[in-house]
């Protein structure tokens, strides 16, 4: 009788911070590794559907050899915080927290960063302040912040179409209505945060030389700003239209195997 094989050991914790971020560090049972990855998560819906898939992917790592550190941003999931919280800058400086956070529980030097859609484009602006960075992860990374915030919005329009419901209560007067604020999918879109996404546009080259990076792209619209540029980069194109199409199962978990078994064998060769 074949033995099933042992889950890896899994510590949540708060990181110590003017935010208490939530993280859960995974060790692989026999660690052959000395990168450890840090996992950068997608925000407001997309966190939601591939919250899973993130906790697979640490599995994998983790059976890989990997440490995997994942937390969740300021405001978001259980870290502390509130939606006026949200910014930019806020979420780059709790990658760095988590980093730090990582290499002090492991004494893990290198690290490898992976971020999907605006968890990618915060991994990459925070990538040029993480001292031995070996390698980085850009799944499906937002270039466009304007056009992000477009996408946002329409999928709100949708959802409210497909529901048949109204945006605001009947007979709410506008000024009243429009204090509320924005919201995508259940999560709210502070007029702070819409203004830097507005103004957001992929750095071109902060961490081309400091790090292997691997581009993932699902997405026809919007292609890797750098794929190809270096022969640091390296692209991994899979069309998957309907992985973004909003569906009446909202938060529907999405776990798109071949992408995270790309991610575990590049990193795996990029960081023996």
């Amino acid at each position: 009788m074949s033995q099933m094989p042992l889950a890896p050991w899994s510590e949540p914790f708060f990181i110590d911070s003017q935010f208490a971020l939530y993280g859960c560090l995974s060790r692989a049972l026999t660690s052959t590794r000395r990168t450890a990855v840090l996992l950068c998560y997608p925000w407001g819906d997309e966190y939601q559907r591939f919250h899973r898939a993130f906790r697979q992917l640490a599995l994998l790592l983790n059976g890989a050899g990997f440490t995997v550190l994942r937390f969740d941003w300021t405001g978001c999931g259980d870290s502390a915080g509130e939606p006026a919280d949200w910014t930019l800058e806020r979420w780059r400086q709790d990658a760095l927290t988590a980093a730090a956070a990582l290499r002090e529980r492991t004494e893990a030097r290198p690290l490898a960063v992976v971020g999907l859609r605006l968890g990618a484009t915060l991994a990459a602006l925070a990538a040029p302040a993480l001292p031995d960075l070996r390698a980085l992860v850009l799944w499906d990374v937002v270039a466009d912040g304007a056009a992000y915030l477009r996408e946002l919005r329409k999928l709100q329009r949708t959802m409210l179409a497909r529901a048949h419901v109204l945006e605001f209560p009947p007979g709410e007067p506008t000024q009243q209505a429009h204090a509320r604020g924005e919201e995508s999918l259940g999560f709210p879109l502070p007029p702070r945060l819409c203004q830097e996404l507005d103004a957001l546009r992929f750095p071109v080259s902060p961490f081309v030389e400091q790090a292997r990076c691997l581009w993932i792209n699902t997405r026809s619209d919007s292609p890797p700003p750098l794929a190809g540029q270096s022969a640091a980069h390296d692209c991994f194109d899979l069309p998957s239209p309907d992985m973004w199409v909003w569906r009446e199962a909202m938060s529907r978990t999405i776990v798109p195997r071949l992408i995270l078994e790309r991610i575990v064998s590049w990193l795996s060769e990029a960081c023996p």
